[in-house]
């Protein structure tokens, strides 16, 4: 997964707050494999929450704070002017936080926001984070079961198996950008907007396009509503879908591709536009998202569903081995299935 790159918002550093870690090895295993991908990354004890910018304005700083010197102040460095404050009086007597309680004094609070992702087992720190409108993953683990992470979108169980590919997915997700899914040698492909459905009717208008599938809807409206449906939902479930395909010779959207998940196992879906046919761009997305399903997602099968006049997405079955599976005789649709774990 590429980071979207149309965005001022872009992961710059995850930061671990988390009170309970059974192995401080599989954390810096993990913190190991996040530095790799180009992350900054560190774990940061609870009550040292106070960020500096450096030099070049981007997140490299670490967090710390003093202990409680007054019953103003629980957390705070005060020469500073740039700091995330704890004011004492907002503290339950258990020490936990409300979403109100962590105050940012930083000029560029934006910037914050858009470049931080946290990690945290608590509970009241994941609620103040994502008031504060930052990207959050929980940590889950024996000794906080019965916290809520109320809306928190990803859970963890395991730090080991945390890596820059989830990271990037929780970040992106948190900001409602579109993930950058796969990049081919003429393409990429990545999650539709709804900027993109102005393109989409230009594609869809060619009557040969629709020969052998579903149009959208004639009311543009109804068409936006269904993809900020399916953004939310069938995304942020599976995450995987029907995605868009871009030329990056030329930024242009030349159609759709993809897996729409099924009751029992996945279809895989395309559509070119006709300005593009017979250039191997089908052949070419379809064999890399279906790399993709295999390793990424670990899918058992994919099926594909084939008109039986429809010669060029026949060939392209062929290509790509996809077995034909026995339909009735009066059906005009095949099903072919592809095994790929």
């Amino acid at each position: 997964m590429k980071k979207a790159g149309s965005t001022n918002i872009q992961l710059h550093k995850i930061i671990f707050l988390i009170e309970t870690l059974s192995s401080t090895e599989l954390l810096s295993r993990t913190l190991m494999e996040l530095w790799m991908n180009g992350y900054e990354a560190e774990r940061i004890p609870i009550g040292q929450i106070m960020t500096q910018l450096s030099e070049n304005d981007m997140v490299s700083d670490t967090l710390r704070g003093s202990s409680p010197q007054n019953d103003h102040t629980a957390t705070i460095d005060a020469s500073s002017q740039n700091s995330i404050s704890v004011p004492r009086s907002t503290l339950s007597h258990d020490g936990a936080l409300s979403p109100d309680t962590i105050i940012l004094h930083h000029p560029d609070t934006q910037h914050l926001t858009q470049t931080l992702l946290i990690i945290t087992d608590r509970g009241d720190l994941a609620e103040a984070a994502l008031h504060h409108g930052f990207a959050v993953i929980g940590y889950l683990h024996e000794k906080n079961r019965d916290i809520s992470f109320q809306g928190v979108r990803y859970l963890i169980e395991d730090i080991s198996g945390l890596d820059a590919r989830f990271c990037e997915l929780a970040f992106c997700r948190a900001h409602d950008i579109p993930v950058t899914i796969l990049e081919t040698e003429r393409c990429l492909i990545r999650e539709i907007t709804l900027e993109d459905i102005t393109r989409l009717y230009e594609i869809y208008a060619d009557p040969a396009i629709t020969s052998y599938m579903e149009a959208l809807y004639a009311d543009e409206a109804e068409e936006r509503s269904y993809i900020q449906t399916y953004i939310e939902n069938v995304y942020s479930f599976y995450n995987y879908g029907m995605w868009v395909v871009i030329r990056k010779a030329d930024g242009q959207l030349i159609g759709r591709a993809g897996i729409e998940p099924k009751e029992d196992t996945a279809e895989l879906g395309y559509v070119i536009a006709h300005e593009y046919q017979n250039q191997g761009y089908a052949t070419e997305v379809c064999r890399a998202i279906l790399t993709y399903a295999a390793d990424c997602l670990s899918l058992p099968e994919v099926c594909a569903h084939v008109h039986k006049e429809n010669a060029a997405s026949l060939r392209i079955c062929e290509k790509l081995k996809f077995q034909p599976v026995p339909s009735p005789k009066d059906s005009d649709m095949l099903l072919f299935r592809l095994r790929l774990n």
